[in-house]
């Protein structure tokens, strides 16, 4: 534990604070751990000193650090709580309540609290706002996968799963399935809203995703594995969504991958609406695809690949109930392990 005297403001008008008398702040620092987040904001290029004060300048966003020495890398955190093993690692918790830039309570979380040499204090407006987990990769390709703060139009600051490895990395998670314990048989709303925990399964939501995709062209991919932890993937060089009013309409083209496509043929999702167990939206006349295989998606008459299926370990004598992908392993058999991420191109 360290213990750093400082002094204590006063806030007057215009956003502006000065020092005034003592008081502190204190920091308590473990090696080779990394808080799981989410990170709000990624400072480059800056000492680990540094770093504790780009954490303090923004007390009502920043709850701690992660320092990465070897790259001079300070991630901000808005959550403690959790934590993870990764050598390279410090973790820096910080408490805020005796530190003067705390008391500038007028700055907002999208505010630096800004001090000046005559001892004065400003609220300066940031404009370093992420709109996916691709802007955060394009800025320090070297960033670990986990939870990342972003900025959609119109929803605002959410919480997004990042994969930041796989293929190139700067991925945003929409969808994952590991070990079923989320139930996916839900409804429009909680669809429209998401649902589950971004740390083990989970729907990011459909309006979320709308708003998420509308910012330019994007990508999709599957990633898929069995329980003989064989796995597969499929890819979409172009991929959209239309808002709720038109149920969510996915559009996808230009297929690649190690396994067959599924989602472009006929009878894929491509040009589908979103069907839930209380709106059906797909083509099928006679019955509700939701209903028939308990899920969220956009069913067809009724799908080639089920990802928010029922989780049934492997193989099952349930036609395509499971979490499945036909031209794989049938739809008699339920994947291990699924997830849905898209990055913008």
């Amino acid at each position: 534990m360290q213990w750093f005297q400082k002094g204590r403001f006063v806030c007057f008008i215009l956003q502006v604070c000065a020092v005034f008398s003592a008081e502190g702040y204190s920091v308590n620092k473990v090696t080779g751990e990394r808080f799981a987040g989410p990170v709000t904001m990624v400072v480059t290029i800056v000492g680990q000193q540094q770093c504790v004060k780009e954490c303090l300048a923004r007390p009502k966003l920043c709850k701690g650090v992660n320092y990465l020495k070897k790259h001079l890398l300070c991630e901000v955190v808005s959550s403690t709580e959790e934590s993870e093993p990764s050598s390279d690692y410090t973790r820096i918790s910080i408490d805020h309540q005796m530190n003067e830039i705390n008391n500038c309570h007028v700055c907002t979380t999208n505010q630096k609290c800004v001090q000046l040499s005559s001892n004065s204090s400003y609220c300066v407006k940031e404009d370093s706002d992420m709109n996916d987990c691709g802007a955060y990769h394009n800025s320090t390709p070297f960033l670990p996968s986990g939870l990342y703060r972003i900025k959609l139009p119109v929803v605002g600051h959410v919480t997004a799963l990042c994969e930041m490895d796989i293929d190139g990395g700067g991925w945003t998670v929409f969808q994952r399935r590991l070990n079923g314990t989320e139930d996916f048989y839900r409804t429009w709303v909680e669809y429209k809203n998401g649902f589950g925990n971004l740390t083990a399964e989970f729907w990011f939501g459909n309006e979320k995703l709308y708003h998420l995709l509308s910012q330019g062209s994007y990508e999709l991919r599957m990633d898929m594995s069995d329980f003989t932890n064989q796995t597969r993937y499929v890819k979409y060089s172009n991929v959209g969504l239309t808002d709720e009013i038109t149920k969510y309409t996915i559009s996808l083209s230009n297929y690649s991958g190690n396994v067959e496509d599924c989602f472009t043929r006929a009878s894929g999702i491509n040009n589908m609406k979103f069907t839930t167990r209380d709106q059906d939206n797909d083509p099928y006349l006679t019955a509700n695809c939701a209903n028939l295989y308990p899920s969220g998606w956009w069913h067809n008459q009724c799908h080639c690949a089920n990802p928010n299926g029922l989780y049934l370990d492997g193989q099952t004598n349930q036609f395509g109930k499971g979490i499945t992908y036909n031209p794989w392993l049938t739809q008699y058999y339920s994947l291990k392990t699924i997830s849905l991420m898209v990055r913008r191109v």
